[in-house]
């Protein structure tokens, strides 16, 4: 085959051929494939809500379903009823011994004291303390800088 193209061989021709009436009906095929993209597009739009709704209404079920299998306590309209009333100790033991009835002595309950305060803290240490906690605050703070020169 001839790769080289002769253009005076041609001359003035057209060497390409339009089918009849291609011109008349190019504006009424491109219409009508435009219709058919927009129908697509609707199409396409309609699926991307439903399928939004669907995750949306699956995640809410889920959610539902998590939070009812979970027991509510309700603490504020809880009842208690005693069982029986208690006896007091020297109305169980018999009467008749001699021996003095066991007592419990009431424990002592532990004091809590405030938190320690840090002004309060810093007043009951020494001043080499002070100085031995400042150190090391500085060389923490600037130990990037120590580090890298």
């Amino acid at each position: 085959m001839n790769k080289e193209f002769d253009f005076d061989r041609i001359g003035k021709q057209i060497p390409y051929k339009v089918p009849n009436g291609f011109f008349d009906e190019i504006t009424s095929r491109t219409l009508i494939k435009a219709r058919e993209r927009e129908q697509k597009a609707k199409i396409r739009r309609i699926y991307t809500a439903v399928s939004v709704a669907a995750s949306l209404l699956i995640m809410i079920s889920v959610a539902l379903f998590l939070k009812t299998g979970q027991p509510d306590i309700q603490t504020e309209n809880v009842v208690v009823q005693p069982a029986e009333p208690v006896k007091p100790l020297s109305e169980s033991v018999a009467t008749n011994t001699t021996e003095p009835l066991p007592t419990k002595e009431k424990a002592e309950l532990p004091v809590i004291e405030k938190p320690e305060t840090w002004e309060k803290l810093l007043a009951e240490m020494t001043d080499e303390e002070l100085v031995a906690l400042a150190d090391d605050l500085y060389d923490e703070l600037f130990a990037d800088e120590l580090t890298t020169d």
